[in-house]
């Protein structure tokens, strides 16, 4: 299900300003898994994993420490715990004694999907457009969707230039899940301490999509006159779905607004738009997500047996975890590599100085040309991966450290898997036509690093380096440009045309 903007009270120009998610359509049907947890002494635990891309979200920086203190709020929010200026509730009484907890966990995974130590959190260069349907390159990042909850964390949710997008999640899908196309796309400018405690919420208001809950204001302005009335043809409003949350009119109604049977509504409910104060699900709500919880599409992720290959039962096991996911770029035209991985080690520490291959660390799938050398120091390592090869020859190169690389008596020794390759397709390189035949753009690069664009006048044109930071950003006076990369050195280079009549398209060009 695609989620679409229906806002028509929304400045969407106003760059700088946080722009509320996606309204959504229906809910689908559930198909329920025969789980239950009834008892109040189970929490339902969701593995999550937060894939990171880029380094720029309007200036601000995505770390593991933001991640995991907004991945705790958010848990606060669900469990009625936030505390401060908007604690979990309602001033009215009316709608406070409605304010329920749902028992849950949304925890960051502690094993990838090859059984490799993580902190669940991932970090990868520039990438875009998540937020859409089909976004084409979603699959080289997903985890398997019945295991981990995947949290894409992107600056263009659209792939439209527009970067001022907080948010958009799906509902319960089991060919979504099946296909690992399940997700929440979230904007990393509005992530928890990179924006206030009111929008830092819509992260949860984000989940509460993922576990099937409408907005409060939900209805489809073709064939209803507002949330309360019957449609056209006499439809009854479903509104919600859900019976305890008075029928809204339209988003960011305020307290003292009413509604179209001349109601108060429940206008701090997480899942209203309100840029004053959401603090509050209702016992319906919860019962709604309770039940989604049962969906086949989400009680992959709680059983038991997924619990125990995602975490460890002892937390005090030593293991090393790669920091960052970047792929490995040659840095010459002729695929010459020098590329760093570093890793650091929970609950131990390095052996210091140069580790032994195949007694402290063993490298497989190591292409021909190329060798590797580890050094610990402290509480990380680092590999270097160093050499010549075959750039056409895609290779997946696994690393396991073995006890010894470290002073721990008791160590996982887990397979890390490391990406080599080009890590672009051979027909995105070069010379290329951008695919909107308006635009008649052509993004081109010579030998000696010189970049050509042409596109149509007035283009907005930016140049990223191969991690998502902007070299580059100028607006075409003419039909076409030209700057010269040289300085930057050789690898690969994202360039963003973006045109007013066709949107952003992304061209990936080697030098």
């Amino acid at each position: 299900m695609l989620l679409t903007l229906w806002i028509p009270s929304m400045g969407q120009e106003l760059v700088d300003y946080p722009l509320p998610c996606r309204v959504h359509q229906a809910p689908g049907k559930l198909y329920t898994d025969g789980m239950t947890r009834a008892a109040a002494s189970d929490k339902f635990v969701i593995p999550v994993v937060f894939h990171v891309f880029g380094t720029d979200f309007n200036g601000k920086a995505v770390t593991r420490e933001i991640v995991r203190d907004a991945l705790r709020r958010t848990n606060e929010d669900y469990n009625c715990l936030t505390k401060g200026s908007m604690p979990s509730g309602d001033d009215d009484p009316l709608f406070n004694r409605l304010s329920t907890p749902l028992n849950i966990e949304f925890r960051l995974a502690e094993k990838g999907p090859q059984g490799e130590a993580t902190t669940g959190i991932v970090f990868h260069r520039l990438e875009s457009g998540f937020g859409n349907y089909n976004a084409p390159h979603l699959s080289q990042y997903a985890w398997n969707n019945r295991s981990y909850m995947n949290v894409y964390i992107m600056n263009d949710l659209y792939g439209d230039g527009v970067t001022n997008n907080s948010g958009v999640s799906w509902y319960p899908n089991w060919e979504m899940t099946r296909w690992n196309l399940a997700r929440v796309v979230y904007n990393g400018a509005y992530l928890g301490d990179n924006t206030d405690e009111n929008f830092r919420r819509v992260l949860t208001h984000e989940f509460g999509h993922f576990l099937n809950l409408a907005h409060t204001f939900d209805y489809d302005p073709d064939v209803f006159p507002d949330g309360c009335r019957k449609g056209n043809n006499g439809q009854e409003n479903p509104n919600d779905y859900v019976d305890d949350t008075p029928p809204a009119d339209r988003p960011q109604m305020g307290p003292d607004d009413l509604n179209c049977l001349n109601q108060k509504t429940n206008w701090t409910n997480y899942m209203n738009y309100s840029y004053v104060r959401t603090s509050m699900f209702t016992k319906g709500q919860v019962d709604r997500m309770t039940a989604a919880l049962q969906d086949r599409s989400r009680a992959c992720l709680w059983n038991d047996k997924n619990l125990q290959k995602v975490f460890f039962s002892d937390e005090s096991i030593s293991r090393i975890v790669l920091d960052s996911k970047a792929e490995l770029f040659p840095y010459d035209a002729d695929g010459h590599y020098d590329a760093d991985f570093r890793f650091s080690i929970i609950n131990g520490s390095a052996k210091e100085g140069g580790l032994t291959p195949n007694t402290d660390f063993v490298i497989t799938n190591l292409p021909e040309g190329l060798t590797a050398t580890a050094t610990g120091n402290k509480d990380h390592v680092r590999l270097n991966i160093k050499g010549r090869a075959q750039l056409s020859e895609d290779r997946k190169i696994t690393v396991t450290f073995k006890p010894s690389a470290t002073a721990a008596s008791n160590f996982y020794e887990g397979t890390q898997p490391l990406t080599i390759a080009h890590d672009y397709d051979a027909t995105e390189t070069g010379i290329r036509t951008v695919a909107d035949p308006h635009a008649k753009a052509v993004v081109s690069l010579a030998a000696d690093g010189t970049l050509k664009v042409t596109a149509p006048c007035g283009s907005r044109i930016t140049v990223y380096n191969a991690y998502g930071e902007a070299l580059q950003i100028f607006r075409l006076a003419d039909h076409s440009m030209s700057t010269s990369l040289a300085g930057y050195g050789h690898g690969m280079y994202i360039v963003s045309v973006l045109t007013e009549k066709s949107g952003q398209e992304t061209v990936k060009v080697k030098w």
